[in-house]
This record gives C-alpha cells, structure tokens and sequence, in this order.
C-alpha cells in the first residue's frame, strides 16, 4: 500500500474508533463528529479514488499481458524462423524436406500402380481385341462358305467394335 492510501485507511479506522468510544448522549460529542465528517468524507474519497486508479492499472496491465501470452502462443504454435536460431530452421527444412519427400514416394508408388493397371487392361484389350477378331472372321468365313460368297457390311464391324468395348468393361469390373 502508499502512503496516502495507508494515511487514509488510519484516519478512518481513528475515527471509528473515537466515534465507537464517545458517548452519544453528550451534545459536544456530537459536534465534534459532525466537525470530523468533512475529513473523513475525503479520507474516504481519496481511498476510493487510490484503489480505483490502482484497479485500471491492473486491468491495462492483464491486457498488456493477456496479449504478450497470446503472441508467445502462436510463436510456439507456428515456428517463425527469425525466432529461431540456425541450427532450428535448419531442422524445420529438413523436416519440411522429408515430409515433401513421403508425399512424393507416396504419388511415386500411385502413379506406378496406375500405369501397371493400364498396362495390363491394354493387355487385356489387345487379347479380347484379336479373340473376337479371330472369332468373327471364322464365323464369317464358315458363313461365307456356305453361302458362297464373303459380304463384309459397316454394322458387323459395328457390332465388333460394340462387344470388344462391352468385354473391356466387364473386365474392367472384375480387376
């Protein structure tokens, strides 16, 4: 506590004290506590306006420091490197660095797997393409045979085209 506010807290408690110990039934005690009212009314105030000051210093200095602790927290959250010395960013470009570098092994080993998937479809396909080609033409040439003449028309190769891309699909389905 100051001074001021010390000097002002012992002149009210005096008082009180004169006032507890005076008896009331005296007329001169009676004036002698209204003459004392003036002084303790501006103890009082000046007590009250101490702790009102002191209570808005308090409060400028929780936000000063509610927003220091803030900053401080996202300086640990998120690592700035002028915070930092040389060897720690260091160690966060190497972790950066190795995070990039399982990503890339992980699209690396996606992307493999994809052109082994095509591959093997286009394996498939070229497969289907030459059975069904092989398939056709034999019929067609039986067919021919009896008839006696080869009649090659648009929509039976349409139709050959057709199944091939209905026999990729249901390939397609089962792998």
């Amino acid at each position: 506590m100051d001074n001021s506010e010390a000097k002002s807290i012992k002149q009210i408690h005096d008082y009180m004290k004169e006032c507890l110990s005076k008896p009331f039934n005296d007329n001169n005690s009676i004036e002698l506590c209204e003459n004392d009212i003036p002084s303790i009314y501006s103890s009082l105030k000046k007590y009250i306006i101490r702790l009102t000051n002191i209570n808005n210093f308090i409060r400028c200095e929780n936000y000063v420091l509610k927003k220091k602790n803030e900053k401080l927290i996202k300086n640990i959250k998120e690592p700035n490197i002028p915070y930092m010395g040389k060897k720690n960013m260091h160690d966060i470009y190497i972790n950066k660095i190795n995070k990039l570098n399982n990503e890339n092994d992980f699209i690396k080993y996606k992307f493999q797997k994809m052109i082994r998937k095509n591959i093997s479809l286009e394996r498939n396909n070229i497969e289907l393409n030459r059975n069904l080609l092989n398939k056709d033409n034999y019929t067609q040439l039986e067919n021919n045979k009896k008839r006696g003449h080869i009649k090659v028309t648009a929509p039976n190769i349409y139709m050959n085209i057709q199944n091939v891309i209905i026999q990729l699909f249901s390939i397609m389905k089962i792998i």
